[in-house]
């Protein structure tokens, strides 16, 4: 591998260690991570057909998924930087945050297509539009899936070879609570140190299931993902579930074991019923 201080490395050995193992459910998807590996690895070159190159942000916007779970992986490990949009933030404060990173491109789901959309008027650094949705592709987009199917690049290409573990990989904004959000810049070493300390106050075993109880868009959140790349077997991510959970209602899931969640008082409460 080129780097083991960049985030190709846990899936890359992920990859190797455990090619067969469940990695991804969410709704019927189902991946290995052989499978989710090849589509984060794909992204090396999908995203530069669009016209991309090292260093571009690629803003992104959605509801949990894995394909916004792809976006935290795979965006970086490709050598561009994300930046996360809150989706409860109101169009005029996401125009301020694209604008003020120079987002080239943005990936949304069927949720907020229109919220890109709009953004896609107001924001002159914004060309490329990325379709994250289950529906049909609008016209003038790229779909996500599409970009993921690429072939990618050799690991041992230039670019890929250049990224290292100060190489910026994400820009996160504050909620801007007394002024204009400020745009905290992460590397792929930030992402995979906090990854450890996750790990280290909250311990993962390859029998743990998660759910991805709190927005991707959050750094909460993000630190237990990337954490989950090199220890936790199974990513759940599909919404809907949590509500299903609330109505106590039995599923799979809870037939298999009791989910591990981020540290929500509440969520971990309604959990505490008995199925």
């Amino acid at each position: 591998m080129t780097n083991q201080g960049t985030l190709l490395w846990p899936i890359t050995r992920a990859m190797a260690t455990r090619p067969n193992a469940e990695a991804i459910v969410d709704g019927e998807t189902r991946l290995t991570y052989a499978q989710w590996g090849r589509r984060v690895r794909g992204l090396t070159s999908g995203l530069r057909s669009l016209g991309l190159r090292t260093g571009d942000v690629v803003a992104s916007i959605g509801q949990n998924s894995f394909r916004h779970l792809e976006c935290w992986v795979g965006i970086p490990a490709a050598g561009l930087v994300l930046n996360d949009l809150n989706y409860r933030l109101a169009v005029p404060e996401l125009e301020f945050i694209i604008n003020d990173c120079g987002a080239r491109a943005i990936v949304a789901d069927g949720a907020y297509l229109e919220v890109a959309r709009q953004l896609k008027q107001r924001c002159p650094s914004l060309e490329y539009l990325v379709y994250s949705g289950v529906d049909s592709t609008p016209g003038g987009w790229a779909h996500w899936d599409d970009l993921c199917s690429a072939t990618p690049l050799d690991e041992d290409h230039s670019e890929l070879r250049a990224i290292a573990a100060d190489t910026l990989s994400a820009i996160s904004y504050t909620g801007g609570t007394t002024g204009r959000p400020k745009g905290v810049m992460q590397s792929h070493g930030n992402l995979l140190a906090n990854a450890k300390h996750m790990l280290l106050a909250n311990p993962l075993v390859p029998t743990d299931r998660f759910i991805h109880a709190a927005p991707m868009f959050h750094a909460a959140d993000a630190a237990t993902t990337l954490g989950e790349l090199d220890t936790c077997p199974l990513l759940a991510t599909q919404p809907q579930f949590l509500c299903r959970l609330f109505g106590v209602k039995r599923t799979r899931y809870a037939r298999r074991g009791l989910p591990r969640l981020t540290r929500s008082q509440k969520v971990l409460k309604s959990l505490r019923h008995p199925f």
